[in-house]
């Protein structure tokens, strides 16, 4: 059983904040300016973690027979810590270059999408989306302070609660045999002796990576699906939702304090069956399930509002490749998580891409046709991995 120790914080801010964020450091070099921001950097690294976890416990887990937790724990944090490496080598470089420009000026570097842009491109046609400085009103001020008092009280209750659901005797059982015995789905949780493999639920691979975690940091996986990660994941969920707020409310972006508020208010007396999003938002944060409603469907939907707004008008014809790559890029990403996460959120983040796709392409202005058709081609091409996992479960599953 894993003990608590006192360097037990550090490691989990290190593994779940640190090395995600240089790992999508590592990538972000890819996206435009205006889209690196630290929250976009660090979203980018959690979905590459899991999309890299993903294969290499599956691989472990139909391959080797003994100790399969252990070469999956020692290769993902390899690659990791190799990809981490890559993003804090740049960052060195990057504090090199602007080492006159102080503190400021070098996270400035870091993230240039927290600079305010120039005259370029407050003449550039989608200049509505452009951020100058601007001061804050009194009433967004009182909106913003009432969301992050919200937001401690959901956060001090997932923490003092621990409120526990019927799944922890499979989920979270899966996860500390993992952790405990070194294998991976092949005891059965709830008697705790050998079985067949169960594919269906041996493909969503976080339950894995919870007890990886767990490992690498000297938690209990119990102690880590209840109580550390609804700690991490609710503000995860309200920043995509930002974002999302920021589109929606451009012309109003004093509203977005409010927009969350709204949310935060719907979330805590949402829970009026144990079926409903918020449900699984606050009292079942730790499942795979909840993550692909409340993280990448918001996401999804977010990369299908950018899209929209570089459709619009015929707008996409002045981008750059960087502009034009970047949700392609992280939508990609998506939908293989989706299949990390729960094996039915393969089938309902396709359904959703596939429809939003669909749904961009009709209300896209004026385009050509032909590009109104890649877009859906672009996007169906995106939920090639969940229908390879679909298949891959088809040839293993016992009939």
């Amino acid at each position: 059983m894993a003990d608590f120790h006192v360097y037990t914080p550090l490691l989990l801010i290190f593994w779940l904040i640190l090395v995600p964020l240089l790992a999508g450091f590592s990538l972000s070099r890819v996206f435009p300016d205006q889209e690196r921001t630290a929250g976009f950097v660090w979203v980018t690294g959690l979905l590459l973690s899991f999309v890299i976890f993903e294969p290499i416990a599956l691989v472990c887990m139909l391959r080797i027979v003994y100790d399969s937790f252990v070469h999956c724990a020692r290769i993902y944090g390899v690659v990791m810590l190799l990809l981490a490496a890559v993003g804090l080598a740049q960052a060195a470089v990057i504090a090199f270059r602007h080492r006159g420009e102080g503190v400021s000026g070098i996270l400035c570097a870091f993230f240039p999408g927290y600079l305010p842009r120039d005259v370029a491109d407050l003449l550039h046609p989608r200049r509505e989306r452009t951020r100058v400085n601007r001061r804050f009103s009194s009433s967004e001020l009182l909106y913003t302070v009432c969301f992050l008092l919200l937001l401690a009280v959901q956060l001090f209750l997932a923490l003092y609660l621990a409120p526990f659901d019927g799944d922890d005797a499979y989920y979270v059982v899966q996860s500390l045999q993992s952790q405990q015995t070194d294998t991976i789905h092949t005891l059965a949780p709830y008697i705790g002796y050998s079985t067949s493999l169960d594919f269906r639920h041996a493909m969503a691979e976080y339950t894995v990576w919870i007890a990886f975690i767990a490992r690498a940091c000297g938690i209990h996986a119990t102690i880590l699906s209840h109580t550390v990660l609804p700690l991490f994941w609710i503000p995860l969920h309200y920043a995509v939702c930002a974002c999302c707020g920021q589109v929606f409310l451009r012309e109003r972006r004093d509203l977005v304090p409010l927009f969350l508020c709204f949310l935060s208010i719907f979330a805590i007396f949402g829970n009026v069956s144990i079926y409903t999003p918020e449900t699984f938002f606050l009292m079942r944060t730790w499942q795979g399930k909840s993550m692909v409603v409340n993280f990448l469907l918001p996401l999804v939907l977010l990369l299908f509002l950018k899209l929209g707004e570089q459709e619009q008008g015929g707008q996409w014809q002045t981008l750059g490749k960087r502009e034009r790559l970047a949700p392609w890029l992280l939508l990609f990403l998506a939908n293989c998580a989706a299949g990390f996460f729960s094996t039915s959120g393969i089938l309902l983040v396709s359904m959703f891409t596939v429809g939003a796709a669909f749904f961009v392409a009709v209300l896209s202005g004026k385009g050509a046709i032909r590009h109104r058709l890649s877009l859906i081609v672009f996007s169906g091409l995106t939920c090639v991995p969940g229908a390879a996992l679909v298949l891959l479960s088809l040839v293993f599953r016992p009939w």
